[in-house]
């Protein structure tokens, strides 16, 4: 692994198809200190094997979001245009007038991604239900990301993201973010930049690490018609977020797992696992409402499809993240 350029994210609003991918956009160049970070992460990275009997790293993630409040119209020529009606906005959904806070799961993948729910990255327009504007929409565009964990934040432009890869089948995001350029909260100079990986291993301050060798094993290629039900029902799960788990039902690529419905934030991370030494990350906590806002109310969890094993393949290069179709982890894809 080489490392060239010092990145910064480009944003990529919508994306097409099952699984895209965004070019990079440079942002900046330093290449002693590229060179030098590079060589570090590939002398850790040399000759050593990778270990899927970790602890998993879940982090918050809150996106922050303009939300703009229009009616759309046309004009003489049959051309659309919006009228703006911010100035309505003052107490909005009980929100700062504008702004929107969405709340999200994070997890950690083999340390270069970042594995989330497409819905922590955009919220769908939707109406506006105040008597004050009949027939008025609401649109929300990203501003920032943070990133928590143990009480440490980063943040970054959410207008820059690039390097995201989707799975319309089961909502899973996968960003890169072993080239990002992050910030701790409160830098304002644009140009002081902090990987992932060096944030959580070179501080003093830092309350966990990441492991060169960190690895992960991923559970894929589950299709709505597989009957995969008994293994299911026969295993004991866990979430890092809210414990031990045992399942109710498998069906049409859902998990629904026992007990009363739990409210939580879409991309909260299931596993299982299947030994002394390995953990298998099974699925992500989905939506219950296609333009849900804020926590998800929902004992489901949404299984990684084909298509999924199918982006991984074509997108993610470097070790460190194995497929498998088996909760034993036996079977490679």
């Amino acid at each position: 692994m080489s490392i060239k350029k010092l990145l910064i994210f480009t944003f990529l609003f919508w994306l097409g198809g099952l699984a895209y991918s965004a070019d990079f956009s440079s942002f900046m160049e330093n290449e002693d200190l590229n060179n030098e970070i590079g060589g570090k992460i590939e002398s850790a990275v040399a000759g050593q094997s990778y270990k899927y009997n970790y602890k998993p790293m879940v982090f918050k993630l809150t996106t922050t979001y303009k939300r703009d409040l229009f009616v759309e119209d046309y004009d003489a020529d049959g051309r659309p245009y919006k009228i703006d009606l911010n100035y309505k906005q003052d107490g909005l959904w009980g929100e700062g007038a504008g702004f929107f806070d969405a709340h999200c799961y994070g997890t950690l993948i083999n340390k270069d991604y970042l594995l989330t729910h497409e819905k922590c990255l955009r919220v769908d327009r939707m109406e506006y239900t105040g008597d004050d504007a009949p027939g008025a929409l609401v649109e929300f565009k990203p501003l920032s990301v943070e990133l928590e964990l143990d009480g440490r934040v980063l943040q970054f432009d959410a207008r820059k993201i690039s390097k995201v890869f989707i799975d319309h089948r089961s909502g899973a995001a996968l960003i890169k973010i072993s080239n990002l350029c992050l910030q701790e909260k409160g830098t304002t100079a644009d140009n002081v930049c902090v990987r992932l990986w060096e944030w959580a291993v070179g501080s003093d301050k830092v309350t966990f690490g990441v492991k060169a060798n960190y690895g992960t094993v991923i559970l894929s290629n589950m299709d709505p018609q597989d009957k995969v039900e008994d293994a299911f029902l026969k295993r004991v799960f866990f979430s890092p977020v809210s414990g031990s788990k045992t399942v109710k039902s498998v069906k049409g690529g859902f998990l629904t797992v026992n007990g009363k419905v739990e409210r939580s934030y879409f991309g909260e991370p299931l596993f299982h696992r299947a030994s002394s030494n390995k953990n298998i990350l099974v699925g992500i906590k989905t939506v219950s409402d296609s333009q849900v806002i804020g926590y998800t109310k929902t004992n489901k969890y949404a299984l990684f499809s084909s298509d999924f094993t199918k982006l991984i393949k074509d997108s993610v290069k470097g070790g460190g993240i194995q497929l498998t179709k088996d909760l034993n982890g036996n079977t490679a894809l």
